[in-house]
């Protein structure tokens, strides 16, 4: 339990550094284009809150236990309520048109998919891997037990 609290908090701080990084380049973006002041205690609780969404993701995509296309589901629609806290901060400065929501919403979700593939691949490469070790160990054991046999 305590380790799984762990992994979290360190899941939610680089998360977390990463949507403040996001959301400063598009306050960025608003203060040079639209000349508008997003304000900066929404900016930081946005990210905040959109960390612990990210990190709820990544702990659902990443449990032991479970079908492999639920937690995949699941750690999808965990993520998509960054989305909308984004809309919160943000309001209409950017998100004039629905449009622009479904863009950012089918952004995470193209990142999202690039995170699973990547993660599958390692898998099968490190099944692949073991299997391998598995056969070499089965053929050692049979040339030590042929010896015996004579």
């Amino acid at each position: 339990m305590k380790q799984s609290i762990i992994n979290f908090l360190k899941r939610w701080s680089v998360s977390y550094i990463l949507f403040s990084a996001l959301f400063a380049l598009i306050c960025i973006y608003i203060k040079r284009r639209l000349n508008l002041d997003v304000s900066y205690l929404k900016v930081f609780w946005g990210a905040a809150v959109s960390a612990v969404f990210c990190a709820g993701s990544i702990s659902l995509f990443r449990m032991r236990k479970g079908n492999t296309v639920v937690k995949i589901l699941l750690g999808l629609f965990a993520l998509l309520p960054a989305v909308f806290v984004m809309r919160r901060i943000f309001g209409v400065k950017i998100f004039r048109f629905g449009s622009a929501l479904f863009i950012v919403g089918s952004f995470f979700a193209l990142i999202y998919g690039i995170v699973v593939t990547a993660y599958a691949v390692a898998a099968k490469r490190q099944s692949d891997r073991l299997n391998d070790l598995l056969k070499t160990r089965k053929k050692q054991v049979e040339s030590e037990k042929e010896p015996e046999k004579k």
